[in-house]
């Protein structure tokens, strides 16, 4: 785990009065963890980072318990923040280490993390039957993916004020770009296929299945484990002004093939999203567009495998080199 603090870093890296130690005592406090099972193992400026490891099976713990999709989670990440300005340390940012992401510009929100699943039936987990109503379009149970949420509203009222009526739309992408697109926005692009001549736009889908292909969402591997895939999508809020006409695919190659479905929610007809920039000098879109979610599917097998990704084969996926 590591902790992006506001405090002052000559005292984090130099240990004054034993701050690591601790710390970290407090924490396994938190956590109900063994005494010792947790340590600083580096100190980076900005203002101080705190690098900090767990043995096994400890680390996997801590994951549970602020990332799970429950009340607990939301307690126990005020409690680390508690934690953090008792030592004078306001708490900025959380990385999320189970998917080695660097996610550290913005402080994560587990009051709204969800774990989508396939049915009803199944525990631990969010799913609905058709779809929920977001500023008058359609919204499907994301099954499979979870949701790490970002912080963007200080509740769900203020968040409801600005975005409520937005419509949820998703973007793929790689998950070592994921960190500077939290920090800047989505970045417009004069590429594609829709949109006029030299106009910068950005492209997002109402399909995660769609957004999920490897040409956007680059599956990769997490080192330490060889049969554990991840892909990464954004889940985001896009004004109703902003949405024009909805395009066609463009991924499917023969045209015997286009009318294979991508996604059971969707016709192939409506599943490319053009939102221009404002302003030709934008060099991100930020007042049309907010991201507030993290979309991870985890997977034993490569992602093409999956039903979900049935129609990949009528792509050039496989000519695709991952992360």
């Amino acid at each position: 785990m590591t902790l992006r603090l506001d405090g002052d870093f000559h005292r984090w890296s130099t240990n004054q009065s034993a701050i690591r130690q601790q710390f970290c005592a407090n924490l396994t406090n938190i956590f109900q963890l063994p005494k010792d099972s947790l340590r600083i193992v580096r100190v980076e400026q900005g203002s101080a980072v705190l690098h900090i490891i767990a043995p096994v099976p400890y680390g996997q713990v801590m994951v549970e318990k602020l990332a799970k999709d429950s009340e607990i989670a939301r307690l126990n990440m005020e409690k680390l923040k508690e934690c953090c300005r008792k030592f004078a340390s306001p708490l900025c940012s959380v990385t999320l280490g189970e998917m080695g992401l660097k996610i550290e510009d913005r402080v994560m929100d587990p009051s709204w993390n969800r774990i989508y699943v396939f049915s009803r039936g199944q525990t631990n987990g969010t799913f609905w039957l058709g779809s929920l109503d977001r500023g008058g379009k359609p919204y499907f149970c994301p099954k499979g993916w979870t949701r790490y949420a970002i912080k963007v509203a200080e509740n769900s009222a203020a968040f409801d004020i600005k975005w409520g009526s937005w419509h949820i739309a998703y973007h793929g992408t790689r998950g070592r770009i994921a960190p500077l697109i939290l920090k800047t926005g989505l970045r417009p692009s004069t590429a594609g296929c829709f949109g006029k001549k030299g106009t910068s736009r950005v492209y997002l889908t109402p399909s995660i299945e769609y957004a999920a292909h490897p040409r956007y969402a680059r599956p990769w591997k997490k080192r330490d484990k060889q049969n554990q895939w991840y892909q990464l999508v954004f889940q985001c809020r896009v004004n109703p002004t902003a949405v024009g006409k909805a395009y066609c695919e463009t991924l499917i190659l023969d045209d015997e093939n286009k009318r294979i479905p991508i996604d059971e929610n969707f016709s192939n007809r409506e599943l490319e999203w053009v939102i221009p920039a404002e302003s030709v000098n934008d060099r991100f879109i930020q007042e049309n567009i907010i991201c507030y979610g993290i979309m991870i599917r985890k997977s034993e097998c490569d992602p093409k495998g999956l039903q979900a990704s049935h129609w990949w084969k009528y792509t050039y996926a496989n000519e695709i080199n991952y992360d």
